[in-house]
């Protein structure tokens, strides 16, 4: 069951300066750019999110240190509970590198997700390389 909390009605309004957020990205790293981008348009709303949480993809905790954190409502971002605030995390984890798919579900690492609008799950098929609502296949609901 995906479980959403307050943050996901967060207003845009609340979320922290932009430029605050820029300042506060480091230096380093290849995605740096991309952050600057993302970071210096208005967040654009998630049409899904991924079934496991964001500490399962080794996503960056919060500045405040909090690892348990939650996807947010708004695309590159995710929700602190203990903050009560969206953040651009430091870096992607595993999504900043090539994702060894197989090696991956091994691991315990799924990529299913649920498309929010309808909360239908759409599993993804490793061997085929796509969720199954992408191959037209038949989904079952969120349980």
């Amino acid at each position: 069951m995906v479980r959403f909390s307050a943050g996901l009605a967060q207003t845009v309004e609340r979320l922290p300066c932009k430029q605050d957020v820029v300042d506060s990205i480091s230096a380093t790293g290849s995605n740096l750019w991309a952050q600057r981008e993302i970071i210096m348009t208005e967040p654009k709303r998630r049409t899904w999110v991924y079934c496991q949480s964001p500490k399962i993809y080794e996503i960056a905790p919060c500045d405040c240190g909090n690892e348990d954190t939650q996807w947010s409502e708004f695309e590159h971002h995710l929700w602190c509970e203990k903050c009560q605030k969206d953040f651009v995390p430091a870096h992607n984890g595993i999504f900043d590198g090539p994702i060894p798919a197989r090696a991956a579900a091994m691991l315990g690492v799924r990529f299913d997700r649920v498309i929010l609008a309808t909360e239908k799950l759409d599993r993804f098929d490793i061997g085929m390389g796509k969720w199954e609502l992408s191959a037209g296949n038949k989904v079952c609901s969120c349980t």
